[in-house]
């Protein structure tokens, strides 16, 4: 499975899918690909902010902000903006 990683300049945020961008928060399982991620975001933890079916975002995380922040975050855009067909979790969690 090709695995797409998108890396945005603003709050050093990545967007994590497949090449499609369709059902593609699976690719948060594999370790390996975890792994590059941390490497490349020079991290040794991540926060995960599922986003949807499709997605998922991650931060480095570095301990500053308590996870509830990020749940809260997750919550409102799944209540806001996500389909309930499409809503992966309601909370964000640390790899």
């Amino acid at each position: 499975t090709k695995r797409q990683i998108e890396i945005f300049d603003f709050y050093n945020m990545s967007v994590i899918s497949n090449h499609v961008r369709i059902l593609g928060a699976i690719s948060i399982v594999f370790e390996d690909f975890i792994a590059e991620v941390k490497n490349k975001m020079k991290c040794e933890k991540l926060v995960v902010l599922p986003s949807s079916i499709h997605e998922v975002i991650v931060e480095p995380y570095n301990g500053n902000v308590d996870i509830s922040v990020y749940t809260e975050m997750v919550q409102s855009v799944n209540n806001e903006c996500v389909p309930d067909t499409e809503i992966l979790l309601d909370k964000a969690f640390i790899i």
